[in-house]
Formats: C-alpha cells, sequence, structure tokens
C-alpha cells in the first residue's frame, strides 16, 4: 500500500521562473537623472500601454510550454500608474500588484515584496521588484536584468477577448467535477464512480471463502469509493501506483489509498490489461471527529500519457484531475 504526496517541483519551478521574469517585463519609477538630453523618439503614454501583455517567453521558457502545464502569465497596466503580474494555472489564479513610471520609450516597475500565496498545490513567495527596466516595440514588451536566471522576457499586447480566451484554455485543464454514479473519461480510461461513503470496514467483493479485509479502528472510519475502471489504452496500467488520489473533509486533507479488488484480496500491485475492466478502491481513514463535518470531495489524478500508467506516479508527469463531491 502506498501513500501518495503531491510534490509538485516541476510546475513549483515553471512558476517561481515565470513570476520572477515577468517581473522584469514590467514598468518602474524614473531613475534619477531625468531624461536624456538628446531628441528623443515621442515618449510612451499610459494609454500605449493599458491592457493586458501575454508573456510568450521567459528565461528561455515559451507560452507552449507553460500552456502544456495548464498555465500562462500576463502583466495587466491601467491608466494610473498601476499594474498587475498575474499568472493563472489552471482554475487558480495568483496576482501581485506594483506601480510604473515612463521615461521615454522604456518603463519602470516597482512591486514590493509579497506574502506568501498559493495557486492550487503551489505556494509561492515574492520578493521586493525595484526600478525594473522594460523597453517596448509596437507590441512587444522586452525585458531583463532582475531575473533570477539572468535571462530575457518577452511579452505581447494582447485585446481583452485573447486574454480570456487563454484563461479559458487553462481553466479547461483544471479538475473535472463529478458526482457519484457519474462516469470521467480521459484518453486512457473510463471509469464510474460507483459509491462514495463512509464505512467501519473495508471488504473486498469476494467472500466466500478466505479474504483479507480492512478491520475497524476505535474512533476512526473509512472514508471509501468504489470505481469502476476500464482501461482504454494499448497496454496495461497500474492505478494503484500510476494515479494518486487525496480526500478533503471540511478543510481537513489525508492521503488516498488507491487498490484493485481482486476478489478475495485488495492489491496496488494488480494489473489491469489493455481493455479490461477491474473495480478500484479509494480509501483514507479518518477520525470519526471530523465524518461529515463539512464538504467532502475526493481528487483523483490520473496520467494521460500511456509510457506513465505502469509506473509511479509524479504529479509532474501529464495528467488530468477529477474532483468527485459526496
Amino acid at each position: 500500500m502506498r501513500y501518495a504526496i503531491k510534490k509538485p517541483l516541476l510546475s513549483l519551478a515553471f512558476v517561481l521562473v515565470l513570476l520572477s521574469a515577468i517581473a522584469l517585463g514590467g514598468c518602474g519609477s524614473v531613475p534619477n537623472g531625468g531624461a536624456s538630453d538628446s531628441p528623443a523618439e515621442e515618449s510612451l503614454k499610459p494609454a500605449d500601454i493599458s491592457g493586458y501583455w501575454i508573456v510568450s517567453e521567459a528565461d528561455g521558457i515559451s507560452l507552449d510550454d507553460t500552456l502544456e502545464l495548464g498555465m500562462f502569465s500576463a502583466l495587466q497596466f491601467d491608466e494610473n500608474g498601476g499594474l498587475k503580474l498575474i499568472t493563472h494555472l489552471k482554475d487558480s489564479k495568483v496576482e501581485r500588484e506594483g506601480t510604473y513610471e515612463i521615461d521615454g520609450k522604456s518603463l519602470y516597475i516597482n512591486i514590493p515584496e509579497a506574502e506568501e500565496q498559493s495557486a492550487g498545490a503551489i505556494s509561492i513567495s515574492f520578493k521586493a521588484v525595484e526600478n525594473a527596466e522594460a523597453t517596448i516595440d509596437g507590441d512587444t514588451l522586452t525585458t531583463n536584468g532582475i531575473s533570477t536566471k539572468g535571462g530575457e522576457t518577452v511579452a505581447n499586447k494582447s485585446t481583452d477577448e485573447q486574454y480570456q480566451e487563454y484563461v479559458d484554455r487553462v481553466v479547461a485543464l483544471g479538475p473535472k467535477k463529478l458526482a457519484v454514479g457519474e462516469t470521467g473519461t480521459i484518453n486512457l480510461a473510463t471509469f464510474t464512480i460507483d459509491s462514495l461513503s463512509y464505512v467501519d470496514e473495508v471488504y473486498p467483493s469476494d467472500t466466500s471463502g478466505f479474504y483479507s479485509y480492512y478491520t475497524h479502528q476505535d474512533g476512526k472510519s473509512y472514508l471509501l469509493a468504489r470505481v469502476t475502471y476500464t482501461n482504454i489504452g494499448t497496454e496495461y496500467a497500474l492505478p494503484g501506483y500510476a494515479t494518486e488520489a487525496s480526500f478533503e473533509i471540511a478543510g481537513n486533507k489525508y492521503s488516498g489509498k488507491i487498490e484493485i479488488d481482486a476478489g478475495p484480496r485488495f492489491g496496488s500491485n494488480y494489473r489491469v490489461e489493455a481493455k479490461d475492466t477491474a473495480t478500484v478502491a479509494i480509501y483514507c481513514l479518518v477520525p470519526d471527529s471530523v465524518k461529515d463535518s463539512g464538504e467532502t470531495k475526493l481528487t483523483w489524478s490520473i496520467p494521460t500519457d500511456q509510457q506513465y500508467m505502469n509506473t509511479y506516479y509524479r504529479s509532474t508527469f501529464p495528467h488530468d484531475d477529477f474532483v468527485i463531491t459526496m
């Protein structure tokens, strides 16, 4: 049996790189000394930069790369010297507010240090940004200087409609919501949530002879989901190892165990062959004091790449999340 713990290392790295890189793409206070004495081009105006700027590249990481993770970032400028650095991660959003000033064709950004924020399973801390310079050429904003990797950040001006299209695109990659009795589908599997309930003991489907089960523990109950799972992939799958589950009850979180009901016994190491169907048990043990104390939901993460369905789950693998509410 395995306790699956979410370790979003790759996603966290992407977010941190992007947020630090985007900070480069802000604007800032006019440096001491004022503007140049040479006859410069006409200065930027707030109206020239107001609106959304979608980050197309940051420290060598492209927009396409981040979209695959269900994430993108943008800067939003208003006409009163205010700005936001925004990162969308699936159905979560992190915003950081700051100010900007214009000096000729350059922008200077200042953003105060911020407390830790969360986006889904990721928590991010922010350092202050001071007088970070960015330049604008047409609809392209370019900046470097304060990135953690010293690289370049590029952002492109966007309409409100284009920005919303990106939001809708990453939100669609967020958790898919199901109710008991409903069926979920990915490219490698279909499954139906047959039940989600509290039980004192967990029994396998065949108790006619010798069988193994999970016994009652004083002061505790099992929260158990039974799932009919069909492997529609082309190779065998190991749902007990290759997927991950967690439960949340009134804000209290518990790691889930995932096992195949093999008749008289359970096991995480049982295979589901291609095009075969099996019963999956997903459960956790919780104190009775938590039982029925508030909203109860199960989150089940299933890889969407065949090669990851017969190995140990990692949150950096491409996957779909399903949320089942009791």
